[in-house]
């Protein structure tokens, strides 16, 4: 039987929360009977960066974390970057920025999966005043760690019991774009989120490719995020009826590290990470 164990509501630390403005919740439907379509491709050009090697026997319960994304050498192995032949680059999330009206909006679930030491999905977008479920579906205790990714301000610490669910409300700094969730016992469980506050928006396939449909004609400011990148952004024109392609291109030598990972305190696992032509010990 799953236990339920609300976490409540999760504030910034040292941030007080103020009302939202109409970014966040001004967002108007409406009937679009003469909207546009934007579609494109993000690719990664360069050598795609080594995935990452995490030593298991450093970590709690690695015989089990290990049936999943493991080398066969004692390593969990972490893939960040993923590029298809044609140089697609895939977990991308498009978003248009300040919309305040269009077609319905459909919410996110906020809803994530712990499945054999993964967090399931590895991107994925939410709201502010988001309610999420973190359902932990392993026979192991996990910890849940959520940050603000842009300042590595630490938001939730929370233990994950066996076969449980835990949920609660996301209230962030306004100005914050960017969450991380990695489990403190094991740093390979990683979840990245882009905030939104409207319905266009979408995360990009194994081929690099998005559709967004249904915009209102106008000029809009168009952002493309990977977790590893700097948020790249450029303006497009939409007009009733038509399709506007937009074509963003992400340099694999610009890769960035995140906030979080310069802190030790309460985690585990920075001596863990291995370079590729390493193994585990006997």
């Amino acid at each position: 039987m799953k236990m339920r164990n609300a976490f409540g509501a999760l504030f910034l630390a040292g941030i007080v929360l103020m009302s939202a403005g109409p970014a966040a919740f001004g967002y108007e439907e409406i009937n679009v009977g003469n909207g546009g379509t934007v579609t494109g491709t993000v690719t990664l050009k360069g050598e795609v960066p080594p995935p990452r090697l995490f030593h298991l026997v450093l970590y709690p319960f690695g015989p089990f974390c290990e049936k999943r994304d493991s080398d066969g050498k004692g390593n969990r192995v972490l893939q960040e970057f993923k590029r298809s032949q044609e140089g697609g680059l895939q977990d991308v999330v498009i978003a248009v920025q300040a919309v305040q009206k269009g077609k319905p909006f459909r919410h996110p679930t906020g809803e994530f999966h712990v499945v054999q030491c993964t967090f399931e999905p590895f991107v994925s977008v939410m709201e502010q005043h988001q309610k999420i479920n973190v359902i932990n579906d392993d026979p192991v205790i996990h910890n849940i760690q959520i940050y603000q990714s842009e300042g590595g301000n630490i938001v939730l610490n929370q233990p994950l019991p066996v076969k449980s669910t835990q949920t609660g409300t996301i209230r962030l700094k306004p100005s914050t774009k960017i969450t991380e969730t990695i489990c403190g016992m094991h740093e390979f469980m990683q979840n990245w989120a882009f905030v939104v506050d409207n319905p266009y928006y979408a995360i990009t396939g194994a081929d690099g490719r998005f559709s967004i449909e249904g915009l209102p004609p106008g000029t809009y400011k168009i952002t493309a995020w990977h977790p590893h990148m700097k948020i790249a952004s450029q303006t497009v024109t939409v007009t009733a009826r038509n399709t506007s392609p937009v074509r963003f291109e992400f340099d694999a030598s610009q890769v960035e590290r995140p906030e979080y990972e310069k802190q030790e305190q309460g985690r585990i696992g920075l001596g863990a990470r291995l370079r590729e032509d390493r193994t585990a010990d006997p």
